[in-house]
């Protein structure tokens, strides 16, 4: 008898599940009312997710609305921007774009070399901030009107 009872207890909930699907296509999870074909009421968790940083096959990134509707976008890979050189650069209180389309969060630029009349004179006192999507760098001393080259270099964050 108690055999017969788990069967039939069992029958009865597949049977309640497939007639709750079929009747709108919609399925919930802690929701009656879901609002589209799977719908979680909660925090979801993946436990074990592939790093796909540098794998090309994986093209889309997971985004989600203020309803947390999930979607999805193109991965865009944005190419390192090349080394800048500044040749004869002369100090000035304006800021200069050393590269355009990318961020700090992207990409750290470093100071590779830093000469004065072709002599090596350590580095200087600079900053780079970026701003509407560009990277900006201010050399703030030695501060003489001496025309320096200058090579800053790109590293990927990412």
């Amino acid at each position: 008898m108690k055999n017969f009872m788990n069967i039939f207890f069992t029958t009865m909930a597949i049977l309640g599940s497939i007639a709750g699907y079929s009747q709108n296509g919609l399925v919930g999870i802690n929701t009656t009312t879901p609002s589209t074909t799977f719908d979680v009421n909660g925090g979801t968790r993946v436990r074990s997710l592939v790093d796909a940083t540098a794998n090309t096959t994986y093209t889309r990134n997971v985004v989600a609305d203020v309803n947390g509707n999930l979607g999805y976008t193109n991965r865009v890979a944005k190419s390192t921007p090349p080394n800048v050189i500044l040749s004869n650069y002369i100090i000035t209180d304006t800021p200069i774009i050393v590269a355009t389309g990318v961020s700090l969060t992207e990409f750290t630029p470093i100071i590779t070399s830093f000469l004065a009349n072709a002599a090596n004179v350590g580095l200087p006192t600079y900053s780079f901030y970026d701003s509407g999507g560009n990277i900006f760098f201010d050399m703030l001393n030695p501060a003489t009107g001496t025309g320096y080259n200058i090579t800053i270099k790109f590293i990927r964050n990412n």
